[in-house]
């Protein structure tokens, strides 16, 4: 059975019955502004970051047991939800994995971003290296911001 959980923002989380005792803490809605997507988050206790816990938890990497675990492995949420936080919907992923899942896809393709103030080469590429953006240079063409993302992940070891 599901259960839902109040956020602030008007939002509600979606849960398992197993982990509503979650429920017991304060969550909040907090917007991922490079994904457009909300994650339900709380503030650490004392007593968990005395134990390694960042200051913020994710709901997701609760319940999938990462609080303290590598940042480098992600929870991908299957069905696109990010207030889906039933088990079923959750995997643990690498980054790697992440990536070629194509959640950072735009109409220029996979990684490759348009920049309009630029007129004359107003493609680049962006990619995320466990935890550090990173962007390339302007470009003319989609296809060229492609291929440097291209060679990004191929520098970066993450084909």
């Amino acid at each position: 059975m599901m259960k839902e959980i109040k956020l602030t923002k008007r939002k509600i989380t979606k849960v398992f019955n197993k982990d509503f005792w979650l429920n017991g803490y304060n969550w909040f809605a907090s917007l991922n502004g490079t994904k457009n997507h909300y994650y339900a988050i709380r503030t650490a206790t004392v007593e968990e970051r005395q134990k390694g816990a960042p200051t913020m938890i994710k709901m997701h990497r609760q319940i999938m047991g990462l609080v303290y675990g590598d940042p480098k492995d992600q929870i991908d949420h299957i069905n696109g939800d990010s207030l889906d936080n039933r088990r079923s919907n959750l995997q643990i992923i690498t980054n790697r994995k992440n990536i070629s899942k194509g959640h950072r896809r735009s109409k220029y393709g996979l990684g490759v971003r348009c920049d309009k103030r630029c007129a004359l080469k107003p493609y680049y590429m962006r990619i995320d290296v466990h935890g550090t953006r990173i962007n390339g240079r302007y470009r003319a063409t989609p296809e060229e911001a492609q291929q440097d993302y291209a060679d990004a992940l191929q520098e970066h070891g993450l084909v």
